[in-house]
C-alpha cells in the first residue's frame, strides 16, 4: 500500500506506484501510529494548514461515553472500547475532508482499516520503542492513563504491543519516521507532502474508472518540500477568484505584475482591476514576447524598475504569461532583495502543464538555455484553463508536447487519456482540457516533490526529449522552433535511438511516438539540417557531466531509464536522418 517508506523514493517506486481505491479528489487524512508519535499535535497543524476540521477519536470516545479511557477499560473492557473506536472513526470520516488522529490500535481491525482506506490517505507516524517511551514518560512515570502500558516494565510493553501492531502500521499509504525531524511543524509538512503524493494516485484511479470527465473545481494539488507547500489551482474561467487565494498572504503589500505585450492585451487590465478592487496596490511592466526576452539585460531592466518603484522583500511578484515570462519573473523574484514571494499565472499550455510548476527560474545565455537561475517556489500557481482560448494554434500545439512527455514517461493511463481524447483536446473542450491539464500538473508536481532541487536524479526523468530539444533551440536560434516543437523532435529522435540501440523493450514504441505527436500537430523532424553547433549545445545541457550526457530513454510506456550509452555522433546522425 505504500507510496514510499522513505523520504526520498527511488525512480522505480515513483514510476510503478500502486494505484489505490477511488473516491473524491480530496481524500481525508487519517493519522495512525503508536501513542507518543504526535498524532494529535501534528494533526491539528495539518488541519489548520488545509483549513479542514480535526478530530481525535480518543477524545470523541471520552466525550460520548462520559468516561476516561482507563475507566472504560476498567468497567466495560477492551472489546467495548474497540466498538466505540469503530463508531468514532465512521462518524469522524462522515465529515470529509477532515484530518483524523486515531488510537494506536484502531486500524488493527480490518474493518476499521478498510473504512479509513476507502475515503482517506492513511499516514503512519513512526518512532522506535525507546523514543516512544521517553516521550510518554519523560515528565512522569505514571502509566495510569494508558491501560495497556500499566505494567512494571512499560518499555517492554511498548516493544511487545508495537510489534503486534506493526503489520497494520505497514499497511499505511505513507510512513514518516518522526524522530528524524526537528519539530512537529516539519512533521506536519511531511504529512502534507505524503498526502499530496499519494492522492495523485487516487486521482489516477478516479480517471480510469470514470467514463465521463469530471470538473476539478476547487481541487488542490501542488509541490511539497520540507520548506513549504506550493499549491496549484486548476479550473476553467476562475481568474476573478484570484484575490480569494491571495487574501491570506496580503496585508498592505504591493503587487508587481510582469507580463508580455501579447498576453497583456487580453488579461492585464482585468487582473489589475481585480486586484485594485481589493485595495491591493499594483504596478505592471511589459516585456516583448518570445524567448529572446529571457536575458540578463531584461532582468536588469526590471530590477531597476522595481527599485524605482520601491519594491520591498515582503511585496509580491506576479508572473502573467507563458514560460518565458514565468521564468523571467521568477528569476526577478528570486534575486531582487535576495528573494521575494511570487505567483505564477501561466497563460500558455506549456506553462500550465510544465514550466510554471517546480520552482525552476532562469534566464538564457547565448551559450545555452536557462544557465543562470535558481530554484524558487511560487506561493501558488493559478491556472485558468480558459486563457488557452486566446492562444495561437501553433503555441497550443507546442504545449501538448510537455503533456505527452508526462504520459510517455510517467503514466501510461494518462497517455491513454491523451490518445483517446486528442480531438477534444485540440479543440479545447473545457471539461476534457481542464482534466488533462490538472492530471499533467499533478504528475509533474509529484516528481518535483520527490526531487525539488535535482539532488537524487528523480527529476532527471522530466528531461525526456529535452537534451536534443534544448540543443535544437540554441543552435537554430531562439524562436526558430518553439520549445514544444523542439522537444517533440527530441522525443521522436530519442525513441528512434532507443529502438536502434535495442534499449526499447517495446518494438511499437517508436510508432506510438509518431502517432501521438502527429495527432497533436507536432513535428517529428527538423525542417533543415542541424547546425554544427548542436553537439556543443548538447554538451552544455545542465544534466550532462563532463563529456557524458544523461539520456532519458523509454524501455516501454511509463518505464524510463537514464543512460550515458548514447554516442554523441549517433544522436546527431539520427536527427539528420529522421
Amino acid at each position: 500500500m505504500l507510496c514510499s517508506h522513505n523520504q526520498t523514493a527511488s525512480k522505480i517506486n515513483i514510476i510503478e506506484m500502486k494505484a489505490m481505491p477511488s473516491f473524491t479528489d480530496l481524500p481525508s487524512i487519517v493519522l495512525t501510529g503508536f501513542s507518543g508519535t504526535g498524532k494529535s499535535t501534528v494533526g491539528q497543524l495539518v488541519a489548520k494548514q488545509l483549513g479542514w476540521d480535526f478530530a481525535d477519536t480518543d477524545q470523541m470516545i471520552i466525550r460520548e461515553s462520559g468516561m476516561s479511557i482507563p475507566k472504560i477499560f476498567e468497567t466495560k473492557g477492551e472489546a467495548w472500547f474497540r466498538q466505540l473506536e469503530s463508531t468514532a472513526l465512521e462518524n469522524a470520516l462522515s465529515r470529509s475532508p477532515i484530518v483524523v488522529a486515531v488510537g494506536g490500535g484502531t486500524l488493527t481491525s480490518p474493518r476499521n482499516l478498510d473504512i479509513a482506506q476507502t475515503s482517506s490517505i492513511v499516514i503512519c507516524l513512526e518512532a522506535n520503542p525507546l523514543e516512544i517511551y521517553n516521550r510518554l514518560f519523560h515528565e512522569s512515570s505514571t502509566t495510569d492513563e494508558r491501560p495497556l502500558l500499566n505494567t512494571p516494565d512499560p518499555l517492554a510493553a511498548i516493544k511487545k504491543l508495537k510489534s503486534d501492531r506493526q503489520a497494520s502500521y505497514a499497511d499505511s499509504h505513507w510512513i514518516i519516521q518522526t524522530q528524524t525531524f526537528e519539530s512537529t511543524e516539519k512533521i506536519a509538512l511531511e504529512v502534507l507532502r505524503g498526502w499530496h503524493l499519494c492522492r495523485v494516485n487516487f486521482s489516477h484511479k478516479l480517471f480510469r474508472s470514470t467514463a465521463k470527465p469530471t470538473p476539478f473545481s476547487g481541487s488542490r494539488i501542488g509541490v511539497s518540500s520540507e520548506r513549504t507547500f506550493s499549491p496549484i489551482f486548476v479550473d476553467w474561467g476562475h481568474l476573478n477568484n484570484l484575490t480569494e487565494h491571495l487574501a491570506p498572504y496580503i496585508t498592505n503589500e504591493k503587487v508587481f505584475i510582469i507580463s508580455d505585450d501579447q498576453v497583456a492585451q487580453y488579461y492585464l487590465t482585468d487582473l489589475e482591476r481585480t486586484l485594485r478592487q481589493s485595495n491591493i496596490e499594483t504596478q505592471s511592466i511589459l516585456v516583448p514576447s518570445g524567448e529572446a526576452t529571457k536575458t540578463l539585460s531584461s532582468a536588469s531592466r526590471i530590477h531597476g524598475w522595481m527599485a524605482r518603484n520601491r519594491a520591498q522583500r515582503r511585496d509580491i511578484v506576479i508572473a502573467l504569461g507563458g514560460g518565458v515570462v514565468g521564468d523571467l519573473a521568477g528569476f526577478i523574484a528570486a534575486t531582487f532583495g535576495r528573494g521575494m514571494r511570487f505567483i505564477q499565472i501561466p497563460t500558455s499550455l506549456a506553462a500550465m502543464v510544465d514550466a510554471s510548476i517546480g520552482g525552476k527560474v532562469a534566464v538564457n545565455l547565448r551559450a545555452a538555455k536557462n544557465l543562470v537561475g535558481s530554484f524558487h517556489q511560487p506561493m501558488f500557481t493559478f491556472v485558468d484553463v480558459k486563457m488557452l482560448s486566446t492562444l495561437p494554434q501553433r503555441e497550443l500545439r507546442s504545449g501538448w508536447a510537455e503533456a505527452i512527455k508526462h504520459g510517455l514517461v510517467l503514466d501510461e493511463n494518462y497517455f491513454a487519456f491523451l490518445d483517446d481524447n486528442w480531438n477534444s483536446l485540440n479543440t479545447l473542450d473545457p471539461e476534457t482540457t481542464t482534466k488533462a491539464i490538472h492530471w499533467s500538473a499533478a504528475l509533474k508536481s509529484t516528481i518535483v516533490s520527490m526531487d525539488e532541487t535535482e539532488q537524487n536524479g528523480t527529476r532527471t526523468l522530466l528531461n525526456y526529449g529535452h537534451t536534443l530539444g534544448h540543443a535544437i533551440e540554441a543552435s537554430a536560434g531562439y524562436g526558430e522552433y518553439l520549445h514544444g516543437e523542439a522537444v517533440s523532435i527530441g522525443m521522436h529522435a530519442v525513441a528512434t535511438i532507443a529502438n536502434n540501440l535495442g534499449l526499447s523493450e517495446d518494438k511499437q514504441l517508436l510508432q506510438i511516438h509518431s502517432e501521438i505527436l502527429s495527432r497533436f500537430g507536432l513535428p517529428l523532424r527538423l525542417t533543415k539540417r542541424p547546425s554544427r553547433g548542436i553537439k556543443a549545445a548538447m554538451l552544455k545541457d545542465k544534466k550532462s557531466v563532463g563529456n557524458s550526457i544523461n539520456w532519458v530513454v523509454l524501455q516501454r510506456l511509463g518505464h524510463p531509464i537514464v543512460t550515458t550509452a548514447v554516442p554523441h555522433d549517433l544522436a546527431i546522425s539520427t536527427l539528420r536522418n529522421l
